[in-house]
């Protein structure tokens, strides 16, 4: 997660995710973003190779997804609010260069780009919702009617809201449905078809019905949408203030940060392909109340008043201030975390015997990046079931808070939290 270079598999766990800097993905490989995660600003550059993307119950916003030849995106049950979807690169094929697979997802405003051609797209959306889209041209090579509407390239049950919509792209549409949409007049050439294509298009909201289009082996007939339509994403969504949200996508106050070290993710000892989290599943046993699960939790406890910066420096009797509340906040305070586990040593810090140093979490509060580095301090009675934690692994302890304090780092300012009296299930 912290590398900014991804040349081999990752998973994210659920949570949210921002990036300063471009990722840049290097190599085979797949992505996976599973059901709870939330993406802001995260751009995503294929640099050579094939990635593949699983998306599945994600909220993308304003995210680049970009790759070269043989890139793959299979989506399902997510949406992309603004995002940036293309292929890029010197490399071509003669048809289907790259693959994107949308299933019960929602697009808002773009979709991948202006003109695409079947070269280098393959398109397959099935149950979707378009918002407020400019649907791109589609180029065609050979006899189209081979391929449209068939496995490479159809628009099957999807829902295009608001969206001005080419012929070339209504030509795909198997079922679709079509509400306040502005249909161009800009014809297609249909001369290499060898067979009829036939569209049956669906239109909702007021108005009349469309002319019907008859060009060349193309015939599209518009009908009144009928009262049970199930064209389009069944996934709960808001489009409110022109903005997506799911339901099920928490938006956090604070992120984790992608690439924050530009390093390769090969070269980060026992980086195994799945991100640390700040709000991993708490450590067993924990109690329903009373304790702090995430490191999210921490920083909401730093005064919404804290003047921590003062003209771009920092403000030395601000940082005071909110370590004296962050002490009265939260020392004392029972937690269950699971985080990775970087170093473990014996120690004599507080009557302990050992120190378990986490491996660093970068989370950010109000826009400014802040670093949380935790240490488990375990009671010699305690050393046996310390036995279960491993470097380079993750581990669920549970203990108290002896110390929190923020401190300043390399001209910023970081966190140290100390968890005394730990235990491991």
């Amino acid at each position: 997660m912290i590398a900014r270079t991804w040349d081999q598999a990752i998973s994210l766990p659920p949570g949210g995710y921002r990036a300063g800097k471009p990722i840049q993905m290097d190599g085979s490989f797949t992505v996976t973003l599973v059901p709870g995660t939330y993406i802001e600003s995260v751009d995503f550059m294929g640099k050579e190779h094939d990635q593949k993307f699983k998306i599945e119950g994600t909220l993308l916003r304003k995210v680049k997804l970009i790759g070269q030849l043989g890139f793959k995106l299979e989506a399902q049950d997510s949406a992309f609010d603004e995002c940036d979807m293309h292929r890029t690169g010197g490399w071509f094929v003669d048809m289907w260069g790259t693959r994107w697979k949308f299933d019960d997802c929602v697009i808002n405003r773009n979709f991948l780009v202006p003109e695409v051609d079947v070269g280098n797209y393959a398109i397959e959306a099935n149950h979707c919702t378009f918002l407020g889209v400019k649907m791109p041209v589609i180029k065609y090579k050979g006899d189209p009617s081979k391929y449209l509407q068939k496995k490479d390239l159809h628009f099957e049950k999807c829902r295009f809201i608001e969206c001005e919509i080419t012929e070339s792209l209504l030509a795909a549409c198997v079922d679709c449905t079509f509400e306040n949409c502005q249909f161009l007049s800009k014809k297609s050439d249909w001369s290499k078809a060898s067979e009829s294509i036939k569209v049956v298009a669906s239109i909702a909201g007021l108005g009349r019905l469309p002319q019907p289009i008859l060009n060349g082996k193309l015939s599209v007939q518009f009908v009144a949408a009928p009262k049970q339509d199930d064209a389009g994403a069944s996934l709960p969504f808001s489009p409110a203030g022109g903005r997506l949200s799911l339901p099920s996508v928490r938006i956090p106050q604070q992120f984790i940060m992608l690439g924050t070290t530009d390093k390769k993710a090969s070269e980060i000892p026992d980086f195994g392909g799945t991100a640390p989290t700040t709000s991993s599943p708490p450590a067993a046993g924990a109690s329903a109340t009373g304790e702090i699960r995430s490191l999210d939790e921490v920083l909401r406890a730093i005064p919404t008043n804290a003047q921590l910066v003062n003209g771009g420096s920092l403000n030395p009797a601000g940082v005071e201030a909110a370590n004296t509340q962050l002490a009265q906040a939260l020392t004392g305070k029972k937690v269950a975390l699971r985080l990775w586990i970087d170093d473990i040593r014996p120690t004599q810090e507080n009557g302990h015997a050992l120190k378990a140093s986490a491996r660093e979490v970068p989370l950010t509060f109000r826009g400014m990046a802040i670093p949380v580095n935790v240490a488990f301090l375990f009671r010699q009675n305690d050393v046996a079931s310390a036995g279960k934690i491993a470097k380079g692994t993750d581990a669920a302890i549970r203990g108290t808070i002896e110390k929190v304090e923020l401190e300043g780092r390399n001209r910023g300012l970081g966190i140290v939290l100390i968890v005394g009296d730990s235990q491991t299930p």
